[in-house]
């Protein structure tokens, strides 16, 4: 159990990662670019503010296919510049404070804000921005409608902001690697809290295993992919974490040799 209070999911996931509460509290969440979004105004309705009946036990894994990551328009951009010219800088309650004070880079900080913007209606519990930005999008305990009936209720979804069919760089696997881990690191902070027991291990799948129309996602077929060389290395540094290779449901296939050394099955769904 945690011996204390903290005020939120991600301090209480910063603490079991090994901070402890002072850290926590002034601790940016994933790293120097890691920041809780959840609070951003949502446009969309009831499916938003629907609680899960039990903590999540699996992560499923996604892209979000756009190629270069999602965009933002320059009248948004203009919207937050003048935001922050009006307000001196100060952000609104909703907005997670920068690590630097907004006013030294007003153009840079204007595109994060409305990048932030269009990603805080994403139905994925955490994301690795285009950007490097790793975001909590909304808590674990939200369902929300990502992978099919099943998925939604069973596992917090997670993406890496790029196209499935583009090689990874270094950035982006970075990225990509310290949004997933803290993304498990919630929800095994979520367990500890909702059960008051340590989290069992929890199992990793892709989007694929789910629906027919998603055999790409999220690995494609590059060399260099979001399975590979981010999914696996954070499975196997990770005690908590491991792939469940059997793993598919409706028209859903297992994860393909192709993408994975360990893989059961291939392209196709048979077992090798």
């Amino acid at each position: 159990m945690i011996p204390f209070a903290a005020r939120n999911y991600l301090e209480r996931a910063l603490i079991l990662s090994g901070l402890n509460e002072p850290q926590a509290r002034q601790a940016a969440f994933a790293g120097p670019d890691g920041f809780d979004i959840g609070r951003w105004p949502r446009t969309k309705g009831k499916a938003y503010a629907k609680r899960r009946p039990a903590p999540p036990t699996h992560l499923t894994v996604h892209v979000t296919d756009v190629n270069g990551g999602f965009g933002v328009s320059k009248r948004a951009v203009q919207r937050w510049g003048d935001y922050l010219y009006d307000h001196a800088g100060k952000l609104p309650a909703f907005v997670p404070e920068f690590p630097l004070d907004p006013m030294d880079d007003a153009i840079a900080s204007a595109r994060r804000l409305a990048l932030w913007e269009r990603l805080a209606g994403q139905a994925y519990h955490q994301i690795g921005s285009a950007n490097g930005d790793s975001l909590a999008i909304r808590g674990i305990d939200s369902w929300s409608w990502h992978a099919g009936k099943w998925a939604n209720t069973n596992s917090a979804a997670w993406a890496l902001d790029c196209h499935h069919a583009q090689d990874l760089d270094t950035w982006t696997i970075q990225t990509g690697q310290a949004s997933l881990r803290a993304l498990y690191w919630r929800v095994a902070a979520y367990w500890e809290v909702e059960t008051g027991e340590p989290a069992p291990v929890i199992r990793v799948i892709p989007h694929r295993a789910t629906d027919k129309n998603r055999r790409v996602d999220p690995q494609g077929n590059v060399a260099h992919g979001v399975w590979t060389d981010v999914v696996l290395p954070v499975v196997d540094s990770t005690p908590g974490l491991e792939v469940d290779y059997e793993f598919r449901i409706a028209s859903g296939r297992q994860v393909p040799r192709v993408w994975d050394p360990n893989a059961l099955h291939d392209w196709k769904g048979r077992r090798l």
